[in-house]
């Protein structure tokens, strides 16, 4: 590039600058970055196809966790129906053994004439309805009961409890909890095998059923099953449950 210098008289100030004539220098840094600028301006996104592809992708699994997460919920609560309804079992069949081993006498099931059954070992009174779902916010000690167990008085014998002549219920409890039926109970002596009683030796058997009338299949006979087409049967259960044992220990 060709300079040009510009001379002063003595008596005039000089400029401190040089000037230049020509073509301006180019920036070719400034140019390269701007170029690049633009290069990534204009690099694509993601197009529809490849969006939709990602959401159907994203909701097929979602929609898996969510239908693994409801069958662990299932099963949990299937497991807690079926260990309340065990428990329940157990604790009646506890409190009839006891009774029955320390019982001077065991008196069989009989009708009240009501549509309920009662027995009596020693002097507590067993009074049932068979197949009735127990409802505790609606419940009564004349015919809304499930198992009812009272003490009768030394001389009243094994008395029915409804009727004339009935020897009425005393503070009875309610052995069954919410939602809870008895299927079947027999308490019914042992048998030889000549088909004669066995002496003192009694057999228990008694079905629970925990549910109501939509989820059970049966619900009204002694074999009860859960509907297992059904998407509440989580909260459905059956147990069965039986033993032997002498009377008299």
């Amino acid at each position: 590039m060709k300079k040009f210098t510009i001379h002063h008289s003595p008596f005039t100030l000089r400029s401190p600058f040089t000037i230049y004539y020509g073509k301006r220098k180019t920036d070719h840094g400034k140019r390269t970055v701007n170029r690049k600028l633009k290069t990534v301006n204009r690099s694509p996104g993601f197009t529809i196809v490849e969006l939709t592809i990602a959401t159907a992708i994203f909701s097929t699994v979602l929609l898996v966790g969510l239908a693994s997460f409801l069958g662990i919920g299932k099963t949990f609560y299937k497991g807690v129906t079926l260990t309340q309804t065990q428990s329940a079992a157990q604790a009646v069949l506890d409190q009839l053994s006891s009774d029955v081993q320390f019982a001077a006498t065991v008196v069989p099931s009989q009708a009240t004439g009501t549509g309920a059954a009662f027995l009596c070992i020693g002097n507590a009174r067993y009074t049932y309805n068979l197949f009735r779902e127990v409802n505790l916010d609606a419940h009564d000690n004349i015919s809304k009961f499930g198992l009812l167990r009272d003490i009768l008085p030394g001389s009243s014998g094994c008395a029915n409890p409804f009727g004339a002549g009935a020897v009425a219920l005393s503070k009875p409890t309610e052995l069954l909890g919410n939602k809870l039926r008895l299927s079947k109970l027999d308490v019914t002596p042992a048998k030889n095998s000549a088909g004669g009683d066995i002496l003192d030796l009694w057999n228990i058997s008694l079905t629970l059923a925990y549910g109501d009338d939509s989820s059970l299949s049966g619900g009204d006979t002694a074999n009860p099953v859960c509907d297992a087409n059904l998407s509440s049967t989580q909260f459905c259960s059956v147990v069965n449950l039986s033993t032997s044992l002498n009377r008299g220990l």
